[in-house]
């Protein structure tokens, strides 16, 4: 591992612990402020919710305002979000108790994958100032508000049922490995022509440096 690349692992690994760190204080303040009332664990449950509500019109709001911003595409970004998605969904069939049929678990993160795939062609990748950078296009914004839609549709209507949320569950695990793939190969496939760009550019340089 090179010395840039261990340097954003630790930074990425710094922001999830960062923000790990946020949602627990977050959750010790409300438990603190439902200690206040007569029923605690209703009213701690009940803050949660409203929490969780804000937290998705929040993330809704951002998704729109941002998806069009250009941002650094980092592979060990990209790997780490990959780890952390695979042993958070292992975790949870761990502890989730019977799964659904293996053919039926598999379809689903199938097509939770090709879905992610053709996700990941919809993030516009390009090079400024020798390093990869991407932004989303309005394909992007319709697949994500779609996919969106889709699991908030099945949480309520089978939030109920263990075997359909593992699905869900399993689908946007696909999802997410199949964008986070889709754009390993893409930004892999950029970096190769970062060499090509830099040696007219540093050529150019170097004449303009002689006319001085």
């Amino acid at each position: 591992m090179t010395h840039d690349a261990g340097s954003q692992l630790k930074r990425e690994i710094f922001g999830l612990v960062k923000t790990g760190g946020m949602l627990l204080g977050g959750l010790a303040i409300l438990a603190a402020v439902s200690a206040l009332f007569a029923n605690p664990l209703q009213v701690f449950f009940r803050l949660i919710a409203v929490a969780s509500m804000a937290m998705l019109i929040l993330s809704i709001v951002t998704m729109v305002l941002t998806f069009r911003r250009a941002k650094a595409i980092e592979p060990v970004a990209l790997l780490l979000s990959l780890a952390v998605t695979v042993i958070g969904t292992l975790v949870s069939l761990w502890f989730g108790g019977r799964a659904p049929p293996l053919s039926i678990s598999l379809a689903a993160c199938l097509a939770g994958a090709l879905i992610g795939a053709g996700w990941s062609l919809t993030t516009l990748l390009f090079i400024d100032n020798h390093q990869i950078r991407g932004r989303g296009t309005a394909w992007h914004l319709v697949i994500w508000g779609l996919t969106f839609a889709i699991n908030q549709i099945g949480a309520v209507v089978f939030g109920h049922t263990p075997s359909a949320m593992t699905l869900l569950m399993l689908a946007g695990a696909g999802l997410t490995v199949g964008n986070t793939l889709g754009l390993l190969v893409r930004v892999r496939r950029v970096a190769a022509l970062i060499p090509a760009i830099a040696v007219p550019a540093a050529s150019q340089q170097a004449r303009g440096g002689a006319g001085r």
